[in-house]
């Protein structure tokens, strides 16, 4: 598995059908010179083991599929989710503000996470 994944189809069955948890930062094609994506390639290196860290669109095939299913669209852009598959697809937003991220709030944010202490995402 790399470090940084870009979501693609080849990637469906080593999330979803091996029910690894995983942090998504839904972002533009032209985000990726900003400082919060690149706070969050630095952590993907850093804290990997802990979590799948992946990266993704929302316009186009198989990631605009994504978007939906968790339920983001163009218009949150960036976010950050982690979504648990498994227990129960639970997905969990970032509390804070993306332009600050930091390796220190994706830590806080991952750990919070495996304590249970983050209240998940519910999709109307």
């Amino acid at each position: 598995m790399p470090t940084l994944i870009n979501f693609s189809e080849d990637y469906i069955e080593p999330i979803f059908g091996q029910r690894k948890a995983a942090i998504f930062l839904f972002r533009s094609n032209a985000d990726t010179d900003k400082p919060f994506y690149k706070a969050f390639a630095e952590a993907a290196k850093t804290l990997k083991g802990d979590i799948l860290f992946v990266e993704s669109g929302v316009t186009d095939g198989i990631q605009q599929r994504l978007g939906e299913f968790i339920g983001v669209e163009e218009s949150h852009l960036p976010t950050l989710r982690i979504l648990d598959p498994a227990n129960n697809m639970k997905k969990f937003t970032f509390p804070g503000r993306i332009e600050s991220l930091s390796q220190a709030s994706l830590s806080e944010f991952i750990r919070d996470f495996k304590a249970g202490a983050l209240a998940p995402f519910l999709k109307s």
